[in-house]
């Protein structure tokens, strides 16, 4: 178990395991069987406590975990940070790109320079620095609409975006002569 985390960091921290579970501030905590410790389901309003270090996310609650899965899906390329719910104002990440027509590799080579890039809807584009944070994370199952052109590829659904890292292309090299 580890303190102050919030759920990419706990995600990370219990690879192995099929579970991890955030609670009251981010105490990270994983398991294999969803009744192992994560006890009875209660509602949603138990885990109402910003994480310590990410204050626009939700670490649980006062003996109440928000669990999630710690597998991501297979079919997200590289840098995929999560699902996330977004906001109507401000947005989650401020810089709009289009409506639709993107999937990762289009919208990631639109928001270079920007550390996040986001899909929504079949296709939204948004790029943003997430200086307010990401939102609060939520299950995969909230980001499977598929892109409106890349059907293989999932673009978020209403409004939840699926988060990446922009990460920049290697550093071209001189050809050897």
């Amino acid at each position: 178990m580890s303190y102050n985390s919030i759920p990419f960091r706990c995600r990370q921290e219990c690879s192995g395991y099929t579970y991890f579970g955030l609670q009251w501030k981010g105490q990270c905590r994983c398991g294999n069987a969803a009744n192992d410790w994560f006890g009875t389901r209660l509602p949603g309003y138990h885990c109402n406590t910003p994480c310590s270090y990410e204050p626009n996310v939700m670490c649980g609650g006062s003996y109440a975990n928000s669990i999630y899965l710690v597998v991501i899906p297979a079919w997200k390329p590289n840098g995929y940070s999560g699902c996330f719910k977004d906001q109507k104002n401000p947005r989650s990440l401020e810089v709009f790109h289009g409506w639709s027509g993107y999937f990762p590799s289009k919208c990631r080579a639109a928001c270079s320079g920007y550390k996040y890039f986001g899909l929504q809807w079949k296709g939204q584009c948004r790029c943003g620095n997430a200086e307010k944070g990401l939102g609060m994370q939520l299950d995969e199952v909230k980001c499977n609409t598929p892109c409106l052109y890349q059907t293989e590829e999932m673009c978020g659904g209403s409004w939840a975006n699926s988060i990446y890292l922009v990460i920049p292309a290697p550093p071209r090299t001189a050809p050897v002569r």
